[in-house]
């Protein structure tokens, strides 16, 4: 299985995702196989994962790293659920789930959330509670 296209992005956060992730733009790259199936690659290196440049120069060589090998088994599957018309959400029951919020929360973000129907949230917060409130 050959990647034929690859799509780096970046997400940003407005604070820290985590004790240990410091920085709040995480970057990550969306291939597509020759078959047509979709994979992704967001590697955490303060967690232990090769740099996504590492991951994706592994894939151009045709020897992938752990992220390079998992993305390309979820693009098999992609691939081959879009050849035969399936949906892979089909059948399944997705219970509800609560909203994670950034340590940066505000009344703003609340509501938000309120509005896509999250009946409970979780506040990723420091060791000092009261700074995770911006509001």
């Amino acid at each position: 299985m050959n990647i034929v296209f690859y799509y780096e992005y970046s997400l940003t956060a407005c604070g820290p995702l985590n004790a240990r992730a410091a920085e709040v733009c995480r970057k990550g790259a969306l291939i597509r196989t020759e078959e047509g199936g979709y994979g992704c690659i967001q590697p955490w290196p303060e967690l232990g994962d090769h740099s996504l440049q590492e991951e994706l120069d592994a894939l151009r060589k045709g020897n992938p790293l752990p992220l390079g090998k998992r993305a390309l088994e979820c693009a098999q599957v992609d691939g081959e659920a879009r050849a035969a018309g399936v949906s892979l959400f089909s059948g399944l029951h997705i219970p509800a789930s609560h909203a994670t919020l950034p340590s940066c929360v505000s009344p703003a973000t609340i509501r938000i959330m309120e509005t896509k129907g999250f009946k409970a949230g979780k506040i990723k917060a420091s060791s000092n509670p009261a700074a995770a409130w911006n509001g």
